[in-house]
């Protein structure tokens, strides 16, 4: 067997143990077709993983390049292979020196006036659709539905269905529930309480899912104004 075959067996091997969002940032520079080789020799459940990083626009066309591609050659996989050994050497030098990363920047904007964020975000999404996107996933946890003001919040939970809702408080604390059943309509409280009691085991990214359905829809609100969440800026005063 070729020795450059088992090299790049090994090299896409080491690969794949990089978490979805490392395999992202070694491959997110490649151009789409690259990206299309390399999901397809990682398989599709990591490839499904490794897609969500992406911005749409680049999601579609490594999809269709996915779906229309041939037999790609030896020496074509090879020279990727070889590329991405140098990525990850990179990856790994670089790694260990981070200070930053969205979780610090989402960290940052949460601490200063809601504005500041609203600002920042659309030009931080021009430049790099893929961090806006994990910095806003960042900025709203499943515990700031504690801060959220009671209006706000009924009207936000009016535009989420009632299965995702009861998905999303399997296993959460007892506060967040209260907080949630007292901000629906009496009608859904026992339409949910029953949902609840019928779910059976559920696996943990489901309930994943699930939270962070319900948190878009939070975070949809609250760009709007509508929905308020304590220590994220407050209501326009009347004077």
């Amino acid at each position: 067997m070729d020795s450059s075959f088992i090299q790049s067996i090994l090299i896409f091997q080491k690969l794949s143990k990089y978490s979805d969002e490392q395999i992202y940032q070694i491959i997110r520079d490649e151009a789409d077709q690259t990206v299309a080789v390399i999901l397809a020799k990682l398989g599709t459940k990591k490839a499904k993983g490794i897609l969500e990083f992406f911005p749409t626009e680049n999601q579609t066309n490594i999809v269709l390049k996915m779906a229309n591609m041939g037999e790609v050659s030896s020496e074509a996989v090879n020279q990727i292979a070889i590329a991405l050994e140098e990525k990850m050497k990179d990856f790994e030098t670089y790694r260990g020196k981070s200070i930053g990363g969205s979780k610090k920047v989402a960290e940052i904007l949460n601490l200063v006036k809601q504005k500041t964020g609203v600002d920042l975000l659309p030009e931080i999404e021009k430049k790099d659709p893929g961090l806006a996107h994990r910095i806003k996933k960042e900025m709203f946890t499943f515990k700031d539905i504690l801060k959220a003001e009671d209006e706000g919040l009924r009207r936000a939970l009016m535009d989420v269905k009632i299965n995702t809702l009861a998905l999303a408080l399997k296993g959460a604390e007892t506060e967040i529930k209260k907080k949630i059943f007292k901000n629906i309509t009496s009608n859904r409280l026992k339409i949910l309480k029953e949902e609840i009691d019928y779910l059976g085991p559920r696996k943990v990214s489901e309930i994943e899912i699930a939270r962070q359905e319900l948190l878009d829809i939070l975070k949809e609100y609250e760009e709007k104004g509508i929905l308020i969440i304590e220590g994220r800026g407050k209501k326009d005063e009347w004077v």
